[in-house]
């Protein structure tokens, strides 16, 4: 009797285990931790820009490690006119926060994260959508939303990167502590792109809509941390 509890005890503990791997999955990005040159980049448009003629939606899952630091999450460029948007995170004792930057300068707006330190390692649902007709880019977090008026032109494409950015004239080095996954793209309304970031190795992502390739820098992928055993310390008695 003994030995069939503790057989289905076992069972029980590695069908919860799966189930919890297969929940946290993604990629996580080094950051501070590491030098910058080991720093993870995740380039969405290595074979080729994204197009668009009026509008384009980015959204995907973010969670945050830490509440610590600065750097960029998501850089993108217009191919048209090297127009670039970048969305960063601030960890300040004054004003924490999610910030879009046009053209190296930020918007008047900002989505606050004074509450983050809360809600370190769970995920969060970050979307950016821009409509050229209007010229209005917004960047929702969550329940929280801003938005602002900006020069982005239509009827071009773009490029896209996350984390370390070295392509299309950026020089990124600082990312915050920060896992993405499910990132989802949709142009003039309709879905072109998803990248899941559910691997468990290797540093190619592929676009389960459009078979676009991404490829990862430094790749540290969430699956690890939740389905592999790790040695920590041993104890001799």
């Amino acid at each position: 009797m003994i030995r069939l509890r503790l057989i289905f005890l076992t069972l029980f503990v590695l069908i919860v285990s799966q189930s919890n791997a297969q929940y946290n999955y993604g990629l996580r990005f080094k950051s501070k931790e590491v030098e910058k040159k080991f720093r993870t980049g995740l380039d969405l448009t290595k074979t080729g820009a994204i197009s668009f003629n009026t509008s384009f939606k980015i959204s995907f899952d973010l969670s945050f490690r830490s509440f610590d630091g600065f750097g960029y999450i998501l850089r993108l460029k217009d191919t048209k006119t090297n127009s670039q948007l970048d969305l960063i995170c601030k960890f300040d004792k004054v004003s924490p926060g999610l910030y879009l930057v046009f053209n190296k300068k930020e918007v008047e707006k900002s989505i606050s994260l004074s509450k983050i330190n809360d809600n370190l390692n769970r995920w969060n649902t970050a979307t950016i959508e821009y409509d050229s007709q209007s010229g209005r880019i917004e960047l929702t977090f969550n329940d929280d939303k801003i938005s602002e008026i900006i020069t982005l032109k239509g009827r071009s494409s773009f490029s896209l990167g996350f984390g370390v950015v070295n392509n299309y004239g950026f020089d990124t080095k600082e990312v915050p502590f920060i896992s993405i996954r499910s990132i989802r793209i949709l142009t003039d309304g309709t879905p072109t792109h998803h990248w899941e970031l559910n691997e468990q190795e290797g540093n190619l992502s592929k676009d389960s809509i459009s078979g676009k390739v991404a490829e990862i820098t430094n790749p540290e992928w969430e699956i690890f941390h939740h389905a592999k055993w790790k040695f920590i310390n041993a104890i001799k008695l």
